[in-house]
């Protein structure tokens, strides 16, 4: 895949996730977790969804490193 193509693939996700409305009273974090699950299946990351509370989804996904170490990345859908 090109760098063009890759920037383009980025770019669109990124557009799609911010018109997923996840402002405070949506409670629609849960299609945005989805969302990001589906991209993740694309690209064959491992991943779990939780919803504690209908509609305040959240992701969990993991990739497996070369290393004992680990990073925890961490955002707001």
């Amino acid at each position: 895949m090109s760098s063009k193509a890759i920037y383009d693939y980025i770019e669109d996700v990124l557009k799609d996730l911010i018109n997923i409305n996840t402002t405070k009273f949506s409670n629609n974090e849960t299609e945005a977790a989805k969302y990001l699950q589906e991209q993740c299946d694309l690209m064959g990351i491992e991943c779990t969804l939780y919803e504690p509370f209908r509609g305040k989804g959240s992701l969990v996904a993991t990739i497996k490193g070369w290393d004992k170490d680990s990073i925890i990345l961490y955002c707001h859908l």
